[in-house]
């Protein structure tokens, strides 16, 4: 692709972005039960970069042996994986986050508090059509919660890094699997 269709593509993505913006702040305050304020979006190319390295993150915890959590939940098991978000949401509490999400055929981003995320994972699934993905404002720790209701394992719960698995290994430890 040259320079000038390189062009004329990011501007059609910013535009669609500019005229989607009312209606994916909307959807995401009602997802997460919390106003969404513009000033938290962010832009195109922090978008870029940062689903650089939430597929890097996950693949990384896929494939390498990073430290992670990984679990499939059949459609019944949905409380325990709500269970194990909500550790997330407890102990994260007001820390910063990014949450990845699609909108209208686009990624998106915003700024969120992790307890309001966390906490509402089912809404933001929906929001976004399949998923929730996070990243820490530090990029290195994740969460990926995968909605395949398709598939006899629906659900898929991994999160990477160094610090959000052990709270989540550390609620699993504890949680019964045949809830």
């Amino acid at each position: 692709m040259d320079s000038r269709e390189a062009k004329i593509k990011l501007l059609s993505r910013l535009n669609r972005e500019r005229a989607a913006t009312p209606a994916m702040l909307k959807g995401l305050s009602k997802a997460l039960n919390a106003q969404v304020e513009e000033t938290t979006l962010l832009d195109s190319s922090q978008v870029d970069a940062l689903l650089g390295s939430f597929r890097a993150g996950y693949a990384d915890s896929k494939e390498r042996g990073a430290s992670s959590y990984r679990r499939f939940f059949h459609r019944e098991q949905l409380p325990v994986a709500q269970h194990l978000t909500d550790c997330l949401a407890h102990h994260l509490g007001s820390e910063q986050v990014y949450l990845l999400t699609k909108f209208n055929g686009d990624e998106r981003g915003v700024v969120v508090e992790a307890a309001t995320l966390f906490s509402r994972v089912g809404p933001v699934i929906d929001f976004d059509g399949d998923s929730l993905c996070a990243l820490s404002k530090d990029g290195t720790q994740g969460v990926l919660i995968d909605h395949n209701p398709d598939d006899e394992q629906t659900y898929e719960l991994t999160v990477w890094g160094d610090r959000w698995p052990l709270l989540v290994l550390a609620r699993d430890h504890v949680t019964p699997h045949n809830a």
